[in-house]
């Protein structure tokens, strides 16, 4: 609870210090015209500044409570000591996307409250990538190592000059490619065991929800329609694997079944 309130007041800080942001933003989710609408008119249904202080609200509480976004997931394999029925691609090509995002971002300096949530889900992708190596028998060192080089060489230079300014002008088309990489392969594991696994429903609807939050803050914030589509499409496969885990509730995993039997 403590790191939680720490990272809270560290999302704070970087959402009001960005240059643009401090003069339109100056009482954190409230612009100036909005707070005089607010609480200095009496105007509590103004519908633009309700608009825009919902989206400025859910944008803070995006980054927050991505904090603790994967824990659930993370204690649930740390709990039953297996990562059956999770895919690793699926996790590996979403610390690629998460790490693009950055990247755009931070060439583009861009506010920490549009993608600050991206940092802390990166830095919980990388356990449950240590997870896989840890209990999964069959990924082997080389595999696990080799990942590693490959995002490390992809990841890298992203934060250097070297990546011309036309790749990140292509971020969106390379970003939908990179969350359907992140999400299909989950679901198609699902679809073929007909379980979930160790997959966690409070991480995932989670993840759904926030996906649904942020593209509620960019229909709002943003006029770009090709932004609306790549978060709506993070809306629709996050909603697939909710609805994967709520149909295959009570599909139990082999391994857990043959565990049960030997009781």
């Amino acid at each position: 609870m403590r790191i939680v309130l720490f990272i809270s007041l560290i999302v704070l800080a970087l959402g009001t210090s960005t240059g643009v942001e401090q003069k339109v933003n100056k009482y954190f989710i409230f612009t100036p015209e909005c707070y005089d609408e607010f609480f200095i008119n009496s105007n509590f249904f103004h519908f633009e500044c309700l608009k825009t202080s919902l989206s400025k609200l859910l944008s803070y509480m995006i980054v927050i409570l991505s904090v603790i976004l994967k824990v659930p997931q993370i204690l649930k394999i740390m709990g039953s000591k297996t990562v059956h029925g999770l895919s690793f691609d699926s996790v590996f090509f979403e610390a690629i996307l998460l790490t693009f995002t950055i990247a755009y971002n931070v060439r583009k300096q861009n506010d920490f409250l549009l993608y600050g949530e991206n940092v802390f889900i990166l830095l919980q992708n990388f356990l449950i990538s240590f997870l896989f190596k840890l209990f999964d028998k069959k990924f082997s060192v080389t595999s696990f190592l080799s990942r590693i080089v490959l995002f490390v060489l992809v990841s890298a230079p992203l934060f250097t000059p070297l990546v011309p300014e036309w790749i990140f002008d292509w971020a969106l088309y390379i970003n939908m490619g990179l969350l359907a990489f992140a999400r299909v392969p989950q679901i198609l594991t699902n679809l073929s065991n007909k379980h979930t696994g160790q997959l966690a429903f409070i991480t995932t609807f989670l993840s759904f929800a926030g996906a649904l939050s942020r593209a509620f803050t960019i229909m709002v914030s943003s006029a770009d329609n090709l932004l609306r589509i790549y978060n709506l499409e993070g809306v629709f496969l996050n909603g697939v694997l909710t609805y994967q885990i709520l149909i295959y509730w009570r599909n139990k995993p082999p391994i857990v079944e043959e565990t049960q039997k030997k009781k």
